[in-house]
């Protein structure tokens, strides 16, 4: 996901992975707990156990979601930094590195755009292989209608770790493809529009994004899930602003 970077701390936790300087905002531990505590769990699992691998579980998806980022961004002769905040992550472009081109194309940028959440369903996939190897499951439902999200028979804590990391990689990548502009679907969205109309498609993305973003606003409020709606809430506003002539044009 891309808002906005947030300021550092004294209490940022700082890294390098492969060849990427890593950022890790207080801020996402918080909300790692809140999400992460109720993801690891089962009768005989430790309830503090359970929140640690948990927070692991984000911290893992977010981070590989942000290298696929990073990585595009390489290959398209670029570097960027990698920041983890309260609403997950940023893989940030770096100005004047190297020779490069002034910005990327839109296809390119497209490109950028896709492979965060290609590496965490790669990354999901992979999860659900190494989970039939170890466990006997049967599908809970399927997402979306298509995608089958599994339970397993047995509740060990590694059983519970990779069912764990399965939901979370599959729903949050493919959520994040949405076209709800700042999400990935939004930017993919967004680069779409200008290539098949370069004088009006930005404005005509951020109506798309906007309008999605009000119909999810409005599911997740009925399903009575109270954080999808208040985040897709703001998103619209978000959006509105960038098409009010008095806010300029911040998306540009």
């Amino acid at each position: 996901m891309i808002l906005g970077e947030p300021g550092r701390t004294e209490f940022d936790l700082n890294f390098s992975f492969l060849g990427f300087e890593v950022r890790v905002h207080p801020g996402f531990f918080i909300i790692s707990v809140l999400f992460g505590q109720s993801l690891v769990s089962g009768p005989e699992i430790n309830t503090g156990v359970g929140v640690l691998m948990g927070v692991g579980i984000f911290f893992v998806s977010i981070l590989v979601h942000e290298l696929g980022h990073a990585l595009a961004f390489r290959h398209f002769g670029w570097h960027s930094r990698i920041v983890l905040h309260w609403m997950g992550g940023l893989a940030i472009p770096e100005r004047g590195f190297g020779r490069r081109q002034a910005k990327l194309n839109n296809y390119q940028a497209i490109g950028v755009s896709l492979a965060g959440p290609m590496a965490g369903l790669l990354l999901g996939g992979g999860l659900i292989l190494v989970a039939q190897q170890v466990g006997n499951a049967v599908p809970k439902f399927y997402l979306f209608g298509i995608m089958p999200i599994f339970v397993y028979e047995q509740r060990t804590l590694l059983l519970a770790v990779l069912q764990g990391a399965i939901v979370i990689n599959i729903i949050l990548n493919i959520l994040n493809l949405v076209p709800i502009f700042p999400l990935d679907g939004g930017q993919v969205s967004r680069n779409l529009f200008e290539i098949f109309d370069p004088w009006d498609g930005t404005r005509k993305s951020i109506i798309l994004s906007m309008a999605t973003a009000v119909l999810c606003g409005v599911l997740g409020y009925t399903n009575r899930d109270t954080f999808i709606a208040i985040f897709c809430f703001y998103m619209a506003y978000q959006n509105y602003q960038m098409l009010n002539p008095g806010g300029g044009r911040p998306w540009s």
